[in-house]
């Protein structure tokens, strides 16, 4: 999970720096309205970042939380090709938009 994110406005931006081991399949992010071990639902995802065949890439994207001010986002890694591929994420940064 990531650190507990606070949106205000409820709208904001997701930069992420990731790779993935294959070129099929996605990498998601879902967020979890509340705090770790109280977590208020529903979840819901990101539009999934496509796979990057093990290169670096940079993505960012706006997100509304959806009345969720305060959550954490988790990884939701998905590869239809193989079941045992990885993802890496070396940056990620979640601002107010």
């Amino acid at each position: 999970f990531s650190p507990p994110v606070t949106a205000p406005g409820g709208l904001c931006r997701v930069r992420v720096e990731y790779r993935t081991d294959g070129a099929e399949g996605e990498l998601g992010f879902r967020f979890r309205p509340g705090r770790k071990g109280d977590w208020q639902p529903p979840s819901f995802d990101l539009p999934p970042l496509p796979a990057t065949g093990g290169a670096w890439v940079v993505k960012e994207l706006e997100f509304d939380t959806r009345g969720g001010v305060t959550g954490a986002f988790e990884v939701v890694h998905k590869n239809a090709a193989d079941a045992a591929g990885w993802a890496g994420v070396r940056g990620f940064a979640v601002w107010e938009a």
